[in-house]
């Protein structure tokens, strides 16, 4: 969601190229927060990091992960020509 935010084209279609998890420690049955920021943004592939935590406790990690993704504009929706 992250990646797919940062685009100008709404039409725009992600597809994952990679993605690895780390599981640090279990979670609890209570609400998590996944924080993902994007580490580039290129014409054709996106990377993101996201951090999985309870809420208040930003330093206790959950999860970590880190994707590339795929960015395909369809034809009918480019704006390039």
């Amino acid at each position: 969601m992250a990646v797919w935010s940062m685009l100008d084209n709404p039409a725009a279609r992600l597809s994952t190229v990679d993605m690895r998890v780390d599981y640090l420690r279990p979670g609890k049955q209570e609400k998590l927060i996944a924080a993902s920021h994007v580490v580039r943004l290129g014409a054709r592939l996106g990377w993101a990091d996201v951090r999985l935590y309870h809420p208040g406790r930003e330093n206790e990690l959950v999860a970590t992960a880190r994707a590339v993704y795929t960015i395909k504009i369809p034809k009918h929706a480019r704006t390039d020509g």
